[in-house]
């Protein structure tokens, strides 16, 4: 090791050390207040602020790196068979540190975060918000995935905004040697996927479309039923042969209207939403010797979003709705260096180009329930906003056998004159020792991660500190052989300035934004799995966790998705040639609500106000939900003649009563489950040409 790398080296982990130690969906509708900030919630998703987005596909992920979990296609591909929908939340579920919304909820919970801290890359592009039906299923086809790559701590420094996690996607090309067709149909949902070559072993594509059908097949009046449709389409071309240009083209678009819906509280009313989004990338990959590869990344993304919620019942007549527009672009460079022996170094620098139109409109709307002076009002929000992000990061992984060193360090900045709180220093340092003899490896991490989550008012960034969080972490893994492995990891999170909105103590108006929330997460995760069996493959995981918050207006509460104890298990069993099994399991304790535990008549308002109990101090009764389909290894007449599979099954086959939440009456003196999920058959078919 030369004299001037080992200072470099260094140099850096001692950054690392010194900057780590310094410093949703609603389950109810409870009053107008909580319709408005529901909207806001759902939509506002989209337009946290963000630096840019990452590579794709690197060749760092794909080495054997004890701080990801990669996920497999035929993990997917088998997972989506215990689906109602073709949908990637199933198998991200099962995944060690993660908490879902539900049943009917593609949201995912990392380590006691909030779902927006999950950062989602597809192919290189990072996606805000990537669902569908405000929240409801996840925008990501699973019969698109190639590799999935998990990362809930020890972040890599290429990554940006993740305070909590990352989900790195990367989708299937074309193949290069012949062209394959196939159909997949469940009760729910039909796809059509088409790819090979343009140029054998040089040059293919890719198409692929997504649409549900059952609404077309059920008439409901003044109902559009939830219904999607995507359709994509990917090219890959070999320029040369150390070049690779990848170009890929999305769309998606979602909508459902529903009439006289019962709200809550005796409201009854109309809710409609919608989007619709075009994603466009461009990636070149480059080789420049043995030594030192690049990408080259680049995308555009349209993203346009409805919501809104009119109140007829009882009267005032009221009504709330946004409008959101956001088109994103980026650029990023990233390089990979092996000059130095023992070294592999990993630089880059992107930019980010954000575009903001949002709208929104209040009609006899209630300020805020829960305040005394909450009055009614009809006002309009409307603004256009839009500002830049850059980032640099440096990351040096040195290898000094039987120890591993990876020392990182990103900065971001947004260059804005009236933002004094625009810059971000993140340093993380991972420290791993490998036991030869046994394949196994203990490890420890460290690393600073912050987000700029800066609200917008009249179109301008609110000046606050970007939201910080320090994880620490120690675990081992080992691998028995080629087929068994487990991993257990032990983890500590403390959050800091996070952005906490000030209200009017009489109206309950927002009037200002600090960084006085704060949070303190720990847990353990278990993860044992037995995977490329011929016969039986298997995955256990197990989470223990505790998260809590703290703002200035309360005492510490527990998260809103905070689960003690999330127990997994998936498997799936070869019974013969033709049968196979798949099963999926999950038992979790119960999330946190708050109580209501009695209520006031407001001759004024003409309204009940409720009576709260301590914030989330209550919880829901635990989840148990088992599901599992038979795969015959032919399609059902008339297909036969042609290769591919069915398969039937049953989510919830116990017929579990699990709990979503909590619906009061309009005085508050009934209480009523909202439940998931019953037992509901599973049919599907493949084809193959």
């Amino acid at each position: 090791m030369g004299k001037k790398t080992t200072l470099f080296t260094l140099a850096l982990i001692f950054i690392c050390m010194i900057g780590a130690v310094s410093n949703s969906y609603a389950n109810e509708i409870t009053n107008d207040t909580a319709l408005r900030r529901l909207i806001k919630n759902v939509i506002m998703d989209y337009h946290e602020v963000t630096p840019e987005i990452l590579l794709p596909e690197n060749d760092a992920n794909k080495t054997d790196n004890i701080m990801n979990t990669t996920i497999s296609k035929g993990k997917y591909e088998d997972c989506s068979k215990t689906m109602l929908w073709f949908d990637s939340t199933a198998t991200n579920k099962m995944l060690p540190g993660i908490v879902s919304g539900g049943d009917f909820d593609a949201r995912l919970y990392v380590r006691g975060g909030r779902s927006n801290e999950l950062l989602t890359i597809v192919d290189g592009q990072e996606i805000k918000s990537p669902y569908l039906w405000d929240g409801k299923v996840s925008l990501i086809n699973p019969l698109l995935i190639e590799d999935v790559y998990f990362y809930s701590g020890a972040i890599p420094a290429k990554y940006p905004v993740s305070l909590s996690g990352v989900l790195d996607i990367v989708q299937k090309k074309g193949d290069l040697k012949k062209v394959n067709v196939e159909i997949d149909q469940n009760l729910t949902e039909f796809q059509f996927l088409i790819d090979g070559p343009i140029q054998k072993m040089k040059h293919s594509f890719l198409y692929s479309v997504r649409k549900t059908f059952y609404d077309y097949m059920f008439r409901i009046p003044n109902t559009i039923l939830p219904h999607l449709d995507s359709f994509s389409q990917k090219y890959l071309f070999s320029l040369t042969s150390d070049h690779r240009l990848f170009v890929d083209m999305s769309y998606y678009s979602d909508m459902m209207v529903v009439d006289n819906l019962n709200i809550n509280q005796g409201i009854k009313g109309k809710h409609s939403s919608g989007s619709i989004r075009k994603m466009f990338l461009g990636n070149l990959e480059s080789n420049w010797g043995e030594k030192l590869k690049s990408n080259l990344s680049m995308g555009y993304e349209d993203s346009f979003a409805t919501w809104k919620v009119e109140k007829e019942i009882p009267t005032p007549n009221s009504s709330t709705g946004v409008a959101y527009d956001s088109k994103p672009a980026y650029i990023k460079l990233d390089v990979e260096m092996s000059q130095f022996e023992g070294h592999k170094v990993m630089t880059g620098i992107g930019f980010r180009q954000e575009n903001l139109n949002y709208e929104e409109e209040n009609i006899n709307m209630l300020t805020n329930l829960d305040y005394p002076g909450s009055v009614r009002k009809t006002n309009s929000e409307n603004y256009t906003s839009s500002y830049q992000t850059y980032a640099l990061y440096l990351q040096d992984e040195i290898s000094m056998n039987p120890f591993t060193i990876v020392a990182g360090l990103r900065y971001c900045w947004i260059p804005n004159n009236h933002l004094s709180h625009s810059t971000s220093l993140q340093p993380r340092l991972t420290v791993s020792l490998k036991d030869i003899t046994r394949n196994a490896t203990l490890f420890a991490s460290i690393g600073k991660y912050e987000t700029f989550n800066n609200p917008v008012n009249n179109g301008q960034l609110v000046d606050v500190l970007p939201e910080q969080v320090i994880q620490y972490s120690v675990g081992i893994e080992e691998k028995v052989n080629i087929n068994w492995q487990w991993k257990t990891e032990v983890f500590v999170k403390r959050y800091s300035s996070l952005v906490d909105a000030k209200r009017d103590s009489s109206t309950g108006e927002i009037v200002s934004y600090d960084n006085s929330k704060i949070g303190r997460v720990y847990g353990l995760e278990f993860l044992l799995r037995k995977e490329n069996a011929s016969d039986w493959n298997f995955w256990l995981s197990y989470t223990y966790s505790n998260a809590k918050y703290l703002e200035s207006s309360s005492n510490w509460y527990s998260a809103d998705h905070d689960q003690a104890h999330t127990f997994n298990l998936f498997s799936t069993y070869k019974l013969s040639e033709d049968w196979s099994f798949v099963a999926n399991w999950t038992v979790s304790s119960g999330k946190p609500y708050t109580d209501i535990v009695g209520a006031n008549y407001d001759t004024s308002k003409n309204v009940y106000i409720p009576i709260k109990a301590a914030k989330n101090a209550e919880r829901l009764p635990g989840y148990n939900n088992l599901t599992i389909s038979f795969e015959y290894q032919k399609p059902i007449w008339p297909f036969d003649q042609f290769t591919g599979s069915t398969y039937i099954g049953a989510t919830n086959l116990l017929n579990q009563s699990n709990i979503y939440g909590y619906s009061w009456s309009d005085d508050y003196t009934t209480k009523t489950e909202i439940r998931m999920l019953p037992f509901v058959p599973i049919f599907g078919i493949r084809i193959n040409f």
